[in-house]
Order: C-alpha cells, then sequence, then structure tokens
C-alpha cells in the first residue's frame, strides 16, 4: 500500500512475481487443443501451489476478495459476470458464474490466464500475461 517499501516487502514481492512467472513458463507444457477451461486453470494453479501460492487475495481497491484467478478461452472473454473487472467467463455453475468453465479450448483462439500470486499471506503482486495463441 505504501509507495516505498522496505527490503523485507520488495523481497516478498520478488518472490510473489518469480511464483508467477514460473507458472506461466510452464503453461506451454501442458496446453492442448481440446483441453477445459477448468482443466488448464487447474494446471496452472497447481503450478503456483506447488511454489507456495496461498490461493486467495483480498482485493481492496474492488472490496471482493479474488479467488485464485480467471482463465479463459475464445468467447469466454466476451461472456457478462458480477466480477468488477473487464473480463468474466461462464464460469462452472449458475451459482459461479465467473472464471473457467466447461469450454474447451480451440485451435487459433485467444487463451487469457490472468492471477494474482501471494507470498506468506502479506504482499500480492498481479501479472497480465496477455494472450497465446494455442
Amino acid at each position: 500500500m505504501r509507495s516505498i517499501k522496505s527490503p523485507y516487502e520488495v523481497e516478498l514481492l520478488r518472490d510473489a512475481l518469480s511464483v508467477i512467472d514460473k507458472a506461466h513458463l510452464a503453461v506451454p507444457s501442458f496446453l492442448c487443443e481440446g483441453m477445459m477451461e477448468i482443466e488448464l486453470a487447474a494446471l496452472f494453479e497447481a503450478e503456483m501451489r506447488k511454489r507456495v501460492y496461498s490461493g486467495c487475495c483480498k482485493m481492496r481497491a474492488f472490496n471482493q476478495d479474488l479467488f485464485l484467478g480467471n482463465t479463459l478461452s475464445g468467447s469466454s472473454g466476451c461472456a457478462p459476470s458480477f466480477f468488477d473487472g473487464p473480463v468474466g467467463g461462464n464460469g462452472v455453475a449458475v451459482t459461479h458464474p465467473h472464471g473457467a468453465g466447461w469450454k474447451k479450448v480451440n485451435r487459433n483462439e485467444v487463451v487469457y490466464i490472468d492471477y494474482t500470486c501471494m507470498v506468506q499471506g502479506t504482499v500480492k503482486a498481479a501479472i497480465d500475461i496477455g494472450s497465446k495463441r494455442v
């Protein structure tokens, strides 16, 4: 929250960025045509959790909790949701209409992976990977 960080806080930020960076670098090893968004999300989340990712991040600006993140492909990126952000997703059920769903990832469509990373429950860093084509 402060613009000037202590050396300890800077190290936590570096740790968080390292976790999410390594998870993104692993995506090409398991992303494939025909897999479901929820499967891709689970594999990405497993990569982060192997590296001490805590899972749930508080979002002060939105006054919401962000559980893990968002993995979408193709037209799912246009699906509206109650999330106060630019990308929604269909989710896995009507009771949870946000994020990765049962849609299959198709060839030549955008894959969107947007997660936050929290290390030791105190500091979070957000990274948008942008897009990658299958």
